[in-house]
């Protein structure tokens, strides 16, 4: 499977300046990651299934349901790693 695919990942955020726009990372209490736009969150140790935004977010479903394996394709693509 092509990694795009298995990260449910397009172009369009495929760089740390455009996911950090719709994202937020936290450390308090715990690690999560929170919506920009309707303010979900979700922590890490949920980050291998879909997001959960609220009901009326304009980011449900598409390119925003795992940020957390979006980040870690951009950070690893950024800095040359894998």
């Amino acid at each position: 499977m092509d990694t795009l695919d298995w990260l449910n990942l397009t172009p369009q955020i495929s760089d740390l300046d455009t996911w950090s726009k719709l994202w937020a990372v936290h450390d308090e209490p715990i690690p999560h990651i929170r919506c920009r736009t309707c303010e979900g969150y979700q922590q890490l140790r949920d980050s291998g299934k879909p997001f959960m935004h609220t009901p009326l977010c304009t980011l449900r479903g598409g390119q925003s349901r795992f940020p957390w394996r979006d980040l870690l394709w951009i950070v690893e693509h950024t800095s040359g790693a894998g």
